[in-house]
């Protein structure tokens, strides 16, 4: 393995051919000639077997079929009596574009080729990132084959590969279902291989750990930050994937690196300094072991992230909207058993509704930010009162109680309450009860016409490039999300919660209930205070491009469920990644763990996923915060 590696070292690409001379491990493949679109069927909305179908199907046999096709730039192939053209492509980005238009070519097919020429017979492995399905053929051997459906993350598949001496042409065959449309791919070398392991033993993935350690990979390699494989293991509870590795020869005795090394080293190698960025705040013990800025927070005037930078929080305004409601509930001015009548006398079936359910998600009220129009008018300010009678008459989704479902009305109509009750400004109750005594000046209700200094602006990843996002009024959010904040003084919340400064020690035990519906107890581990692990969402869908400026997709994970969306910076899977840094120990006192991303290419789940649920206490020993602009 270390030989073929050797002799690839040096690579170079014939001038307007996708013919390489050499692979460069790690390097991405970005010069093909590209055969596409081609139309599955000739239905516009074909079903799964249509497309699976045309999946299997030899698309190329005018052309000698898929696994002797010799292409060349500007030859030409008839297919379901239309004529397309192999192009050359030689692709700024590591994922490779395969629209030709503005809008993607759904339910469509294409062909991406390649000819490798090596000095030697070398083996390795090939990583495959695709949208959606993927088919691989090296010297017109099927050596891949993934039915799926995805966004294109590098090395997704890992496929091993044999190159012979002299020429090898590589075709792949990609299938888009819906939305965007890619392909990524490389040679790994023993950084990537290494990374792989890890991500493997992180999961607890027993074959694909045994497939990359079969092909040489080596089991005590180590990330940037100097973590191994086994110790990912660890720190993820993967006990049968710890016995594997160590039977296989691990380092068990290895000291683990310190977690703000390892969150360090992830959002370095995430988040590249000319990008949207990020805030990270690692806290152990109440002490603060990192606090930093990664990439921009202004990408027009390259305006680095810095730890004082200032990001609309979004979701995570739920808890201080919760907060607010115990405060009152402490000072007798209302009870969570409160009738949502008492407040607003004439809203239907208002004396069904109690604060309770409208703290755990369980009122039925139907959320403004799920229906179609909402879109259409975020970026007009609006009045509390006009703003709830827009959603006021809309039909429940259940009866009260009966069920869960992520709410945004909800909250909205309990930051109305905190402004009836108290006879202040939802702003104003805040800072006088929790962001003056815990000194959270960086902290406040974001205002369209203020202008606020070392704020994060918004952007979305979009061909390729940001571009600044939808710029929300946050009037619109109120008590589900219009604060911003920053990465310190979210700390400093934190510290303030869990140690009696906020609310007292009966009513914070009292926040963290377990729900079910027959008792009328907080559902899906979620609670009043930790009611932020979920989304702000846009619509129902949960598309990506509509977002806030500085505010998209706030989340945080306390005892709620990371949800997967996409690869790209501040994404759950780093969210997932960074949870997996904190050991078992640590775990089961996880305080609370939040992340918040403002910038990232629009994506839509291209297939259904499940949550996994973990639970975890409200007390905790570790606390990582991260905002994302």
């Amino acid at each position: 393995m270390l030989i073929g590696l050797m002799l690839l070292s040096s690579a170079a690409v014939t001038a307007g051919t996708a013919a390489y001379t050499g692979v460069k491990p790690d390097e991405f493949m970005k010069h093909w000639l590209i055969l596409g679109p081609i139309p599955v069927s000739v239905e516009p909305s074909p079903d799964e077997d249509a497309q699976k179908k045309a999946f299997a199907d030899d698309l190329l046999k005018p052309a000698a079929g898929e696994s002797v096709v010799q292409p060349s730039p500007g030859a030409r192939v008839v297919i379901g009596g239309r004529s397309y053209e192999w192009r050359q492509v030689e692709s700024t980005n590591d994922i490779i574009d395969l629209k030709v238009a503005k809008t993607p070519e759904e339910f469509s097919i294409a062909y991406a080729w390649a000819e490798i020429e090596m000095p030697e017979k070398t083996r390795g492995l090939l990583g495959i990132g695709s949208d959606d399905g993927v088919k691989a053929w090296l010297n017109g051997k099927l050596i891949h084959e993934n039915w799926i459906g995805r966004a294109p993350r590098p090395d997704d598949d890992v496929v091993p590969v044999e190159f012979s001496k002299g020429k090898n042409p590589l075709l792949l065959k990609i299938q888009n279902m819906q939305g965007p449309w890619g392909f990524v791919c490389r040679l790994l070398g023993p950084e990537s291989q290494a990374k792989k392991l890890i991500a493997a033993s992180r999961t607890g993935d027993l074959d694909a750990a045994k497939l990359l350690l079969d092909h040489g990979v080596d089991i005590n390699g180590h990330s940037p930050a100097g973590l191994t494989a086994v110790q990912a293991a660890k720190l993820s509870g993967q006990k049968e994937m710890v016995e594997f590795l160590v039977g296989k020869g691990a380092d068990a005795h290895a000291p683990i690196p310190p977690p703000e090394r390892l969150v360090d080293s992830l959002f370095s190698s995430l988040v590249k300094s000319d990008s949207a960025g990020a805030a990270v705040l690692v806290a152990q013990n109440g002490r603060v072991l990192l606090e930093k800025g990664y990439g921009l927070a202004d990408v027009e005037k390259h305006a680095a992230v810095t730890p004082e930078t200032k990001f609309r929080i979004g979701s995570i305004t739920k808890q201080f909207t919760a907060a607010a409601i115990l405060k009152l509930q402490e000072e007798g001015k209302l009870s969570v058993n409160d009738k949502l009548s008492k407040f607003i006398p004439d809203y239907p079936r208002g004396d069904e509704v109690t604060i309770h359910h409208l703290l755990t998600h369980t009122s039925g009220i139907h959320s403004y930010t799920s229906k179609p129009e909402f879109m259409e008018s975020v970026t007009a300010p609006a009045k509390t009162e006009d703003h709830i009678q827009s959603f006021k008459n809309d039909p429940y989704d259940f009866d009260p109680g009966k069920k869960w479902l992520y709410n945004n009305s909800g909250y909205f109509l309990l930051g109305y309450i905190i402004e009836k009750v108290s006879g202040e400004s939802y702003g104003d109750f805040l800072r006088k009860k929790f962001f003056d005594p815990l000194a959270m000046k960086n902290t406040g209700v974001h205002g369209s016409t203020a202008v606020l200094e070392h704020e994060a602006l918004g952007y979305q990843f979009e061909d390729g490039k940001f571009k600044r996002a939808l710029n929300w009024d946050m009037s619109k959010a109120g008590g589900a999300g219009a604060l911003y904040s920053t990465v310190g003084d979210l700390h400093r919340w934190n510290e303030g919660v869990f140690n009696g400064k906020v609310l007292k020690e009966p009513t914070l035990k009292a926040a963290f209930p377990r729900f079910s519906q027959e008792t009328g107890t907080l559902p899906s581990r979620r609670s009043p205070v930790t009611v932020t692990a979920g989304r702000f969402r846009s619509s129902a869908v949960c598309r990506r491009s509509r977002t806030a400026a500085g505010c998209t997709d706030s989340q945080v994970i306390c005892s709620g469920c990371p949800k997967r969306t996409s690869p790209l910076p501040c994404s759950p899977i780093v969210r997932r990644r960074l949870r997996a840094l904190i050991p078992p120990a640590w775990r089961t006192r996880l305080r609370s763990f939040t992340s918040a991303r403002n910038s990232h290419r629009a994506r839509r789940r291209k297939s259904t996923r499940k949550c996994r649920r973990k639970q975890s206490t409200p007390s905790s020993a570790v606390t990582t915060t991260v905002w994302a602009s």
